[in-house]
């Protein structure tokens, strides 16, 4: 027969293995815009907003936006604020947006760094990042390249 303490850890276990993971998921809206996103916790996500004028990458939480500080991606640090808010004016810009898409796309691990004090940072999956992100990102909706 078994104990209600049994019962009770047998219950918890299983709620833990249903939990839901985070995982990258994408949106579209009628404005010209994709917006691809993680949830990393439940006041917070980060996203990718994709339009056919730029692409920006922020957290957003009960307050709004907040930009990064940095995406480390397999060991490699990007800090350079341009490249979460990158226009598509110039072909420079593009081009020196590329090489941290096809990281991002292909990566291993990603911890981004949200610009708060103090700086807090989330692990994000990897596991669906190449199936939900194009693979070109002037492929993203509203992108006319």
């Amino acid at each position: 027969m078994k104990t209600p303490i049994t019962i009770l850890a047998m219950t918890l276990l299983c709620c833990g293995c249903a939990a839901i993971q985070p995982r990258w998921q994408q949106t579209d809206s009628s404005l010209g815009k994709t917006r691809y996103y993680v949830d990393v916790n439940e006041r917070a996500d980060f996203h990718i907003t994709c339009s056919d004028l730029r692409i920006n990458m922020a957290f957003t939480d009960k307050y709004g936006d907040i930009p990064l500080a940095a995406i480390i991606i397999d060991g490699q640090r990007f800090d350079n604020a341009d490249l979460f808010n990158t226009r598509f004016e110039y072909e420079e810009d593009i081009e020196k947006f590329r090489p941290l898409w096809a990281k991002l796309r292909n990566a291993r691990s990603i911890t981004v760094i949200a610009d708060t004090t103090p700086q807090k940072s989330f692990a994000l999956p990897t596991s669906n990042v190449a199936k939900v992100l194009p693979a070109d990102f002037t492929q993203c909706d509203g992108q006319h390249m």
